[in-house]
């Protein structure tokens, strides 16, 4: 994928960016991340929406005190869903799901507290004299 296809993309999700304005952010953002990798110490460097880059400084084989290249790998995050994120932690869904599953809960509490009234209520009848 080329910049001017990441630039359709953005002026897709987000037409109110004028697509000169997309594409010149575009191009500084990677020259910033290319100059950034390119002065990176070997080990790792985190840019936590992408992931993970690897920097390692290997020499060429066959040839002792001459050239070395340059490796770097990156391990892309995982994208991040909120649901299964939730599961993952053993926390309750967020938004809608969890004020659903609230309101379940409430009209089950509150059922149970009438049926219980009721079931009081008729055993008091009953052990009235008549």
């Amino acid at each position: 994928m080329g910049i001017k296809e990441l630039a359709a993309k953005v002026a897709a999700a987000h037409p109110e960016i004028a697509a000169p304005q997309i594409n010149k952010v575009l191009r500084t953002a990677l020259t910033a991340l290319a100059e950034e990798l390119g002065s990176a110490a070997d080990g790792p460097l985190k840019l936590s929406p992408l992931g993970n880059f690897q920097v390692m400084t290997k020499p060429v084989k066959g040839e002792e005190g001459g050239e070395s290249k340059r490796r770097i790998i990156l391990k892309l995050a995982k994208a991040k869903d909120a649901e299964s994120k939730a599961e993952r932690s053993g926390k309750k869904a967020p938004g809608a799901e969890r004020s659903a599953a609230r309101a379940e809960k409430k009209a089950a509490r509150q059922a149970g507290k009438a049926a219980t009234k009721a079931a009081t209520k008729a055993a008091a009848k009953a052990a009235k004299p008549a």
